[in-house]
């Protein structure tokens, strides 16, 4: 396992881009399309242990080892879970699962707009690109930085989503207040 650390002032897009994600996505693609061995004790006092099976022989060592599938999943703040599916910028516009704009998924109760999909992602960004229409669609912005995990296997951290409801039931609360004082004269 590696450790880094990047001492940079802030963590956007090209930070991103330019250190550790891509050398994270090369990996979270191996770890899924090879998965992992599960190598059991083949003799007395030995621990079972994990490795990779990129190997010729999958990592499996015996009959006793099994090999297991991995599915991968992204938990991170909101801004970071935008900004590597390539929506740098737009993590308060729009829904990082769906299509749909903040207005729409925050004005009503529809939350079942149509779900991303990497190869969406891609194809909104190449129509982007090669129409020259810059304007068109701000939903993707750039090349996403994560490729092998589709967006509905990215989770923003729960704290997040309640400070946007908390920032949401205050702002109702004081509107109330507001509207109620409103109607006293003076």
């Amino acid at each position: 396992v590696n450790v880094a650390h990047i001492d940079d002032g802030k963590d956007d897009y090209e930070t991103l881009k330019a250190t550790i994600v891509p050398k994270f996505d090369k990996m979270m693609a191996d770890l899924q399309a090879h998965g992992v061995a599960v190598c059991l004790p083949c003799e007395e006092g030995e621990d079972p242990y994990m490795k990779g099976t990129s190997d010729d022989n999958h990592g499996l060592r015996n009959q006793n080892d099994i090999e297991v599938k991995v599915k991968c999943y992204v938990a991170s703040d909101y801004k970071f879970c935008s900004d590597v599916l390539g929506k740098k910028n737009r993590s308060g516009q729009w829904c990082m699962y769906c299509k749909l704009a903040k207005s729409a998924w925050k004005a009503s109760s529809n939350n079942n707009g149509e779900k991303w999909t990497q190869a969406d992602i891609r194809a909104l960004l190449a129509q982007r690109i090669s129409e020259k229409n810059y304007k068109m669609n701000l939903r993707v912005v750039d090349h996403p930085l994560i490729t092998c995990i589709e967006p509905e296997c990215f989770m923003f951290a729960v704290l997040h989503q309640l400070l946007g409801t908390g920032n949401d039931l205050k702002n109702a609360i004081l509107k109330m207040i507001d509207d109620e004082f409103e109607s006293y004269p003076e």
